[in-house]
């Protein structure tokens, strides 16, 4: 466990909160770059115009 992931825990428990569990989520930016470039309210509308 991380140094942050501690300090998370000891505060919620410092405030009553029961976590069950914590963890750190790493970022794929890979798998980021296409879903947000394959969304289709993110097409590029130039590329279907035609001239």
């Amino acid at each position: 466990m991380t140094a942050d992931l501690a300090l998370i825990g000891d505060t919620a428990l410092a405030a009553g909160v029961a976590v069950h569990e914590l963890h750190r989520e790493q970022a794929d930016l890979e798998a980021l770059f296409f879903e947000l470039t394959e969304a289709p309210e993110n097409a590029n509308r130039n590329l279907g115009a035609a001239s």
